[in-house]
């Protein structure tokens, strides 16, 4: 129980006699300090213990050197951490370092003076952020850029194998998939060169194009719709409407919107604006229908009744006369003449306009179409086959409506070209400005009629120009080459090679050749 390394312990009695001694009589206990004094009255006794001189500083120096040994382990750690750290993070600024240096020597052995080290760090620094800057510049323009195409694509039906994806990470719709259902609509600036660019500047008109976009989408968010607008010409804006569960009201409430949107704009910034809505598109792929019907709509100005009209109001129409049948009680036989009346008297002023919908409205086809609908048990199911069979034939009609249109419009580009093809600054982007139309459009207007490139077609021209000037004429090339619209004449003979297979020198030598021995 008494560690005698440590401590002693005795008992006296009364008369101070050693009753019991516990390594009192050893090395140290004398002068030992006494701790701890008891008294028994009833026996006497006096117990007293305490520890030997000496040891407890040694226990109490024991503990200290252990704390000390564990602060040096720690501060020489602390130290090995901190070089460890400051040696991996200085690395980089060590090679930026290196590189200076090795810079300076580049420059000091050039121009023979050094330069200053603060100097060149700030014209790096200032580079880098003016370099980030311009990367964050173009990448804005590029999300812009791919946005534009993406919205052009949707309108033309092109490049839509992940559109769903493309959608979700470039447009402003939320919450679509391939069954949402779609509609457009194109809005337009009445009387635009007369009235609207006489009247604004070209800064002032840019502003009213914006203040417009956002018009259009803070009354669809007003209405709980999705919309995304983009300007598709310098006079027509495009609006996508985007519904996710496909209401019946989605027409009426975009006539709305649209009515709403014209009043607006007319009363606070005094422009005049016209709408057509297209039709319910059902997935992204029908988006395409809707836009040439929403287009339809917009070059029939004269027929229209009002600033904003419907695509398809003839469905209208025809529920409103199917609903008449229903009110009157007419009898099969009138309903199915009526039908067939209608049909026959729609031949006559629709299948005269191309061969498609005189093959449509043949009196084969529209007598399958009657005997369909003798067929049908209820009314409903004469108004559904009878829907159908119209709605094929008005997309029929609207592709031949926009070919015709479109028709004029290139061969009068085409004539253009042919008294143009001498003119350096002729291309896509110039026929784009001409004619109002993109650049993407006109290219491929012009391979539909032709079947054939812009590029290709003008490479033609320019080609048999030169064939003629080199057989008739001793122009130099550089001369043909201004003649017919290249810059210089190196040009001229690559893409005469190119062509031909022959340079423009071995042409004529050849062609002068076969002409002088008939001469």
């Amino acid at each position: 129980m008494v560690n005698g390394q440590l401590s002693f312990m005795s008992i006296l009695d009364r008369n101070g006699q050693v009753v019991y001694d516990a390594h009192s009589d050893r090395e140290g206990a004398v002068d030992g300090q006494e701790l701890n004094t008891l008294s028994l009255e009833r026996l006497g006794w006096t117990i007293s213990s305490g520890i030997k001189k000496g040891n407890l500083y040694g226990w109490v120096s024991v503990v200290s050197y252990v704390w000390v040994a564990i602060a040096v382990v720690t501060v020489i750690c602390a130290i090995i951490y901190i070089i460890y750290i400051t040696r991996r993070n200085y690395k980089p600024i060590q090679i930026i370092m290196n590189r200076i240096e090795a810079h300076q020597i580049r420059v000091l052995e050039q121009s023979g003076s050094r330069t200053d080290e603060m100097k060149l760090i700030d014209g790096v620094l200032e580079n880098l952020i003016n370099h980030m800057m311009d990367s964050d510049k173009k990448s804005r323009e590029n999300v812009l850029l791919q946005r534009s195409k993406l919205f052009n694509d949707l309108l033309n039906g092109e490049n839509l194998d992940h559109a769903v994806e493309r959608l979700k990470d470039l447009s402003p719709l939320t919450g679509m998939d391939t069954s949402s259902c779609f509609a457009v609509v194109v809005g337009e600036i009445n009387r635009y060169e007369k009235g609207f660019q006489e009247q604004f500047t070209r800064g002032e008109q840019n502003t009213l194009k914006f203040a417009l976009m956002n018009v259009l989408q803070e009354l669809s968010r007003n209405a709980d719709m999705q919309c995304w607008t983009e300007w598709v010409s310098s006079d027509q804006i495009a609006i996508l409407f985007l519904s996710t569960d496909s209401s019946p009201d989605m027409t009426e409430q975009i006539r709305l919107v649209a009515e709403e949107c014209r009043s607006w704009v007319e009363q606070n910034l005094r422009i005049s604006l016209s709408f057509g809505i297209g039709p319910i598109a059902e997935g992204i792929k029908a988006i395409r229908e809707s836009y040439m019907a929403a287009e339809t709509v917009m070059h029939r100005r004269l027929l229209r009744d009002g600033d904003v009209a419907l695509a398809g109001q003839w469905r209208d129409q025809l529920e409103e006369i199917f609903a008449s049948f229903e009110r009157d009680k007419l009898p099969d036989d009138e309903i199915h003449s009526l039908v067939q009346a209608m049909l026959q008297m729609l031949s006559r002023e629709v299948a005269v306009m191309s061969e498609q919908l005189q093959e449509k409205l043949s009196e084969e086809n529209i007598n399958k179409w009657l005997m369909l609908m003798k067929e049908a048990e209820t009314l409903e199911g004469v108004k559904d086959i009878l829907f159908e069979d119209l709605t094929d034939l008005f997309r029929t009609y609207v592709s031949v409506t926009e070919t015709k249109s479109y028709k004029a419009m290139v061969n009068e580009m085409k004539n253009y070209i042919e008294e143009q093809f001498a003119n350096p600054d002729l291309s896509l982007k110039h026929l784009s400005d001409r004619f109002q139309i993109t650049g993407k459009h006109a290219s491929y207007l012009f391979k539909t009629e032709f079947n054939m490139k812009f590029v290709d077609f003008l490479t033609e021209l320019r080609m048999k120009e030169t064939e003629r000037l080199l057989k008739n004429t001793d122009l130099s090339l550089q001369d043909i080459a201004q003649k017919v619209g290249y810059a210089n004449g190196i040009t001229l003979g690559r893409v005469f090679k190119r062509v031909a297979g022959i340079t423009p020198g071995d042409y004529r030598r050849m062609k002068r050749e076969h002409h002088d021995p008939e001469s």
